[in-house]
């Protein structure tokens, strides 16, 4: 992502959700950027990383769907364990905002 694009971008989501969503923008890629590069993330930023990751995808138009596949994975990933329960709520909430029948 070039720098003009990624600000542009931050900048349309800090005028539309304020900045606290233009924050976890930021804080989101630069944990994804190491992500994608192959670096290990620590458990609880591969969480927070997951659950930014869903609301990018909630609010990029076309690419809701994407969270789902996220969210299926921290339930895999983490199972048994409180981040799989709210990520199950998670996933039946977003299936339900989208139509997707059980």
């Amino acid at each position: 992502m070039s720098a003009s694009g990624g600000d542009g971008y931050k900048r349309s989501l800090f005028d539309k959700h304020g900045p606290e969503a233009a924050h976890h923008f930021q804080r989101a890629t630069s944990l994804v950027i190491p992500l994608v590069a192959g670096a290990l993330i620590a458990g609880a930023d591969d969480v927070f990383t997951s659950n930014r990751l869903v609301d990018l995808y909630l609010a990029w138009p076309g690419h809701e769907t994407k969270g789902l596949r996220e969210l299926r994975r921290l339930i895999d990933t983490y199972p048994e364990t409180d981040v799989a329960k709210r990520a199950r709520a998670g996933l039946v909430n977003l299936k339900s905002q989208l139509g997707i029948a059980e």
